[in-house]
């Protein structure tokens, strides 16, 4: 790719590793990538306290480059809990995309792309009730609620993210609760994939 600084490498590398922390980088020419860089650097320094990790997982999709990093913070009440940021970018303009552009781009409404993300949790709770989790004991508004979503806004704090030419919501969410749902969940779950 003629837009990297360091052709023979990935065009997002770490550019820190220490256990379970993943720091990624761009390996991407011009000013966006720098700032990026610095951003997730800071971002990383602000918040690697006490057992806190870092992840990140990143597509191309033609001239789009999707990077989702994940935080994972110890420094909570109860459990453990994510977020992530994610950038979408246009390496060939060096411009970010923003999910308006995205949600033009994919021709759908951000209404639409909610009750695709309700559906698939529907679809969770309804899997780890039949895998027998929990019971009767949890309602789907329980359930909700141990995954941090409020007044069932599904999109809050989520990103949109591009990946196998399909647009995602990266919706992080509460994983550990309990019913011992981490061991059903993993960091694919927060990926839904939005179908038109």
């Amino acid at each position: 790719m003629k837009y990297k600084i360091k052709k023979y490498q990935p065009v997002v590398t770490t550019i820190f590793q220490e256990g379970d922390i993943y720091v990624p980088g761009l390996n991407l020419k011009g000013e966006l990538a720098s700032s990026i860089n610095n951003q997730i650097v800071e971002d990383a320094n602000n918040f690697l306290v006490d057992d806190n990790t870092i992840g990140y997982t990143y597509d191309i999709n033609g001239d789009v480059l999707s990077l989702a990093v994940f935080f994972q913070d110890y420094n909570r009440d109860e459990y453990p809990g994510f977020t992530a940021n994610v950038y979408n970018i246009n390496v060939k303009k060096q411009e970010l995309i923003s999910d308006e552009d995205l949600l033009d781009m994919f021709k759908i409404s951000k209404e639409e792309v909610s009750k695709q993300v309700e559906e698939q949790f529907r679809k969770y709770y309804q899997d780890l009730f039949d895998k027998h989790y929990f019971d009767e004991e949890c309602s789907y508004e329980c359930f909700l609620s141990m995954r941090e979503i409020k007044n069932e806004n599904y999109l809050e704090n989520s990103h949109f993210y591009v990946k196998n030419g399909n647009l995602n919501v990266v919706r992080p969410f509460g994983i550990f609760s309990p019913f011992d749902e981490e061991k059903y969940f993993n960091i694919k779950h927060f990926f839904f994939q939005i179908k038109d």
